[in-house]
């Protein structure tokens, strides 16, 4: 019996999960996309790096 009881709490804890994360049976999966470091990017960390020590003594 207690066998039964810890499935049951497994399947409805995974059920609830799935719900939180509105997932669908045959549904289109998201892809994970990795964007290049571009030269826009490096300035404005250069400056941020610059301020940072001014703004925060």
């Amino acid at each position: 019996m207690p066998l039964f009881i810890n499935a049951l709490t497994r399947t409805l804890d995974l059920a609830q999960a799935m719900d939180v994360r509105c997932y669908k049976a045959g549904g289109v999966r998201g892809r994970f996309r990795v964007y290049p470091i571009a030269e826009a990017d490096l300035v404005a960390l250069a400056a941020a790096s610059a301020l940072f020590p001014l703004l925060f003594r």
